[in-house]
């Protein structure tokens, strides 16, 4: 029969991020300035990496995959992971769907839906 080759071992990270190494990071995100368009006109010093920002806040947050934090809405688009946003005041919560009503849970990347923390949620609501 017909031999399929198997990706090779590779080593474990041995390297991550500090905490205050992220906070560093997610910060100059936070603060990058430039050119942008905004509906249409150019706009000179605006935020222009705050999807970063967001992108590896809801990262850490969550433990969540790159794609799912990646494809993530804040509405129910069926297709992809979402956040919803439920009451108002101090009664203010928000959910995690991580995944989407039409997409497929598979066994080895369970996505459950969980609470969003409230200093993320307040990061969010921005």
């Amino acid at each position: 029969g017909t031999t399929v080759p198997t990706p090779k071992d590779y080593k474990p990270r041995t390297a991550v991020f500090t905490r205050t190494q992220m906070a560093d990071l997610i910060n100059a995100a936070h603060r990058k300035r430039g050119h942008a368009f905004i509906d249409n006109k150019p706009v000179k010093d605006a935020p222009i990496w705050m999807h970063l920002a967001r992108f590896l806040l809801i990262a850490i947050y969550t433990g969540s995959r790159k794609d799912k934090v990646w494809r993530t809405s804040f509405k129910n688009e069926k297709d992809c992971p979402w956040i919803e946003f439920k009451g108002s005041g101090s009664t203010r919560i928000a959910i995690y769907h991580r995944i989407g009503d039409k997409e497929v849970e598979h066994a080895k990347r369970l996505a459950p839906t969980i609470p969003v923390p409230a200093r993320l949620a307040a990061h969010l609501e921005r």
